[in-house]
């Protein structure tokens, strides 16, 4: 399996999440302890999530599954730990208990959709045409998304 979504500061990611974006963690940040605002709105995303386990706001065919949210909030912590990982513009229950976190970089997108337990599908847009789509699979080694063989 190749890492499909390893981070690192200042690093740009075209062939993975998110496509196109270039963000990062500067050395001056970094020194000072500064948090960013992606670090901000990935412990944003984090609460609403652990919030979703007990809310009762979900319409029970919308719900997200317990399976889904693990694998989502996983994910979430992975992000955070990854500095410079840049958040996502959407988190949202997308049906069937699914979540999607979705990315925009003027005209190109990038949705990561939970579809199951350890499992996400994404699909890179230019415009509205659908340019790429493929699913990662959590590695019960290192615990990370990778894309699947």
């Amino acid at each position: 399996m190749n890492t499909a979504y390893v981070p690192t500061p200042s690093t740009t990611w075209t062939d993975s999440i998110p496509y196109g974006i270039t963000q990062g963690t500067t050395a001056d940040a970094l020194v000072s302890r500064e948090v960013d605002e992606d670090q901000i709105l990935w412990d944003e995303i984090e609460e609403a999530i652990l919030s979703w386990y007990s809310s009762d706001i979900f319409d029970p065919m919308d719900r997200p599954a317990t399976e889904i949210l693990n694998t989502a909030l996983d994910f979430v912590i992975d992000q955070k730990s990854a500095f410079g990982a840049p958040a996502p513009s959407n988190v949202v229950p997308s049906g069937s208990g699914q979540i999607a976190f979705e990315w925009n970089t003027g005209n190109d997108a990038v949705i990561l959709e939970f579809t199951g337990l350890g499992v996400a599908v994404v699909t890179k847009f230019k415009g509205n045409r659908v340019v790429k789509t493929f699913t990662l699979i959590r590695n019960p080694r290192s615990r990370k998304l990778e894309i699947e063989d």
